[in-house]
């Protein structure tokens, strides 16, 4: 799996970060390793496997010099690479040089030989980095990283002094590595792509930054990886809203256009409109809600509220396609529009369900179930879509909500929240 895929899906993540607690177990699961005590404590991202063979198919670079190296035997070793801001992101890798099968001599030269060929910097501790600690070996890419890790190491500090840490070892699983993600880094890390055109950037990292002090992946047996989050006030947090409600079952992929280059749908099952309108309160916007909804029932006549029941709302999905953005809602009834009309319901989706979903909304059309929002471009390419995202690729059933992207899913639902890997061909 690609790295960057796996930062793309961390800030798609992040748009309902899940911090109403944390889906694994309470005590805590895989336990971090001893090279994690050589993490310094302002790193953005830590990334703890068993194996360094593991851990280089999930790094953040897939160019990386760092992955052009055969590390021989080595491969089998644990390691622990990181990621600190120094003016740019900048990666360090450690690895056990004291635990590999066999004779790991041959494997360390060679390594040595090979990143001095690629311009890295290398560090090499054959009788321990610590008392008490085995051989290590530490890459770097940037040569003034080889003080600073010194320092760090003859400080005795590290990651774990790093605030609220402690909160994310023990939201980690058990699994073949963990990866922690300080949210505050979100600005350095996220891809400026990942929602390009749909949210400002601005706006986004901002509300990233604030959504909990840790991301923490675990990677399972099966390749998909466990996320919980550390930090943060649940009650604020957009997830918050789902944590006494039912699951429901999105369809959205019945006929959202396989050219979708990325999708957010949220299943509104009982008790909904009380707990946004709870975390509404708890996020100091209550008022600003309640105005906007009595500002569009003067415009249209009608209440948001009210259209919400009267319509039956079962889920809302926002669908970005080459052609624009466009909301999608499910309803209790069916009725098709063979060409899209003026939308007098502009502005209700985003007020009633989140900015994300008040994309521009001009026009709506209605296919079977849904009732469809957006300029005519996109809702004609929508309408008139022939090829249909597979339904393998769409998490369907006992969700509350689903993040897609080309390649990635994450599901969150009762027991916690997982992203996986699919097929987009």
């Amino acid at each position: 799996m690609n790295g960057l895929r796996i930062m793309a899906a961390a800030a798609a993540l992040s748009i309902f970060w899940a911090c109403g607690g944390p889906a694994g177990p309470p005590s805590g699961g895989r336990k971090p390793g001893a090279l994690m005590r050589t993490v310094t404590s302002d790193a953005i991202v830590a990334m703890d496997y068993d194996r360094l063979g593991d851990l280089l198919g999930v790094m953040l670079d897939s160019t990386s010099a760092l992955r052009r190296i055969d590390y021989g035997k080595l491969a089998g070793s644990e390691a622990v690479l990181s990621y600190v801001y120094t003016g740019s992101v900048e990666p360090v890798l450690a690895i056990d040089a004291g635990k590999a099968s066999g004779d790991t001599t041959a494997a360390v030269a060679s390594v040595l030989r090979q990143a001095d060929s690629l311009g890295l910097q290398c560090r090499y501790f054959p009788t321990g980095w610590e008392e008490g600690a085995g051989a290590a070996l530490f890459l770097f890419r940037a040569k003034a990283s080889v003080p600073s890790m010194l320092r760090h190491l003859s400080s005795g500090s590290s990651i774990y002094n790093a605030p609220r840490f402690s909160e994310a070892i023990q939201a980690a699983g058990h699994g073949k590595g963990t990866i922690y993600i300080r949210g505050g880094a979100a600005p350095r890390i996220i891809p400026r792509s990942l929602a390009e055109g749909i949210i400002p950037r601005g706006a986004l990292t901002s509300f990233l930054s604030k959504c909990a002090d840790w991301a923490v992946f675990t990677q399972n047996g099966d390749g998909s990886f466990t996320v919980n989050a550390a930090g943060g006030e649940a009650p604020g947090h957009y997830p918050a809203i789902f944590d006494a409600l039912e699951t429901g079952e999105s369809r959205i992929w019945e006929v959202m256009p396989r050219s979708a280059g990325m999708a957010v749908s949220e299943c509104i099952t009982p008790g909904f409109r009380e707990a946004y309108e709870a975390w509404r309160d708890a996020s100091s916007n209550l008022d600003q809600y309640g105005r906007r909804i009595s500002s569009l029932k003067k415009e249209a006549g009608k209440s948001p509220l009210d259209w919400e029941k009267e319509t039956g709302v079962k889920e809302v999905a926002f669908v970005s396609l080459p052609e624009g953005p466009v909301t999608a809602v499910r309803t209790s009834r069916r009725k098709d529009f063979a060409d899209p009309v003026e939308n007098p319901w502009q502005g209700f989706a985003g007020a009633l369900y989140g900015s994300l979903f008040g994309a521009a909304d001009p026009l709506m059309a209605a296919k079977g179930e849904w009732l469809l929002f957006g300029d005519w471009a996109a809702l004609k390419a929508f309408l008139e879509a022939e090829d249909f995202l597979p339904q393998e690729n769409w998490p369907a059933k006992n969700c509350h909500f689903t993040v897609y992207r080309p390649g990635l899913s994450i599901v969150k639902g009762a027991r916690g929240t997982v992203m996986n890997v699919c097929k987009t061909d």
